[in-house]
């Protein structure tokens, strides 16, 4: 008997000294270092994600690190153009061991010249949004998509809708609660996604 509760108690420890340690972090810059983390029992990923976003002149990159849940992995990597010239590359990375989060990822190379494709776009700050424009899809995004919802950061609240192009991986946004913690939670109530359609040949005059 006291020896099964001594496993017992051997176990317990184990299972609370066994907590994963991820490097945490935030920057507005394509890296960052910072103090190791002891995540939560939910959170077995340790998490590196590097975004940036242009829109006309406008740019902003930034990089987090942490802890998260398996469920809430971004794509290895990600570009999607939108309406309004709106631009965003990201790279994502993904481990499961202590403090495997160190160091950075590479974003995909920008691609400046449309691939021939095409898809509907718009921007909006509601949960909807109609196509106004056409927009060119650029190196690998070859499927259209169309995500609405909201994001809270902090005591933030807002509301979003889009349509553009998108790589493939970008589909991976279901329906439901992507969380990022300490950063923000986005709740998805709108996702589609479709190849983009092939041009016709064109017209002879």
């Amino acid at each position: 008997m006291a020896a099964h509760l001594a496993l017992c108690l051997l176990s317990a420890l184990l299972a609370i000294g066994g907590s994963l340690k991820c490097e945490r972090c935030s920057s507005s810059d394509k890296a960052c270092t910072g103090e190791p983390q002891d995540c939560a029992p939910s959170q077995t990923s340790c998490l590196i994600l590097t975004s940036e976003t242009r829109v006309g002149k406008e740019h902003k990159l930034g990089t987090y690190k942490g802890c998260t849940e398996n469920k809430f992995c971004p794509p290895r990597s990600s570009s999607l153009s939108s309406a309004f010239g709106l631009r965003v590359r990201s790279a994502a990375k993904c481990c499961q061991r202590d403090l495997c989060n160190t160091g950075a990822v590479r974003l995909p190379r920008a691609q400046p010249k449309p691939s021939g494709l095409q898809c509907p776009g718009c921007l909006s700050d509601s949960t909807e949004c109609q196509a106004n424009e056409t927009v060119s899809c650029l190196g690998a995004e070859n499927h259209c998509v169309y995500f609405a919802g909201s994001i809270i950061a902090g005591t933030r609240n807002y509301t979003y809708a889009m349509r553009g192009c998108a790589t493939k991986s970008t589909c991976v946004s279901k329906v439901g609660v992507y969380k990022l913690p300490g950063v923000f939670t986005d709740i998805v109530i709108t996702s589609e996604c479709s190849p983009a359609p092939t041009p016709g040949p064109k017209q002879s005059t």
